[in-house]
């Protein structure tokens, strides 16, 4: 598994506590007539209300390291290109 699956699971579990007032400050600190997006406190309130559809694509974790494989010498390159 790839390393930033454990870092999205570790920031997952260290912000949901916290998620509902940062939530509620996004709502308060976002808001703009001109915005063109809703705050995102307010787009995952949204989004959490709407009913759990399954998905249309699946992966495999076969065909998921595939693609991985597939794009890491791309990754390689970016990474070098950003750090030079």
């Amino acid at each position: 598994m790839p390393a930033w699956h454990d870092a999205a699971r570790v920031a997952r579990t260290n912000l949901a506590a916290n998620l509902p007032v940062l939530r509620r400050l996004s709502r308060h600190t976002e808001t703009s007539l001109y915005a063109s997006h809703p705050p995102a406190g307010l787009r995952a309130e949204m989004l959490e209300q709407r009913p759990r559809l399954a998905a249309a694509v699946t992966l495999t974790e076969a065909e998921a390291a595939h693609i991985d494989e597939e794009l890491a010498v791309h990754q390689r390159r970016v990474l070098r290109e950003l750090t030079a």
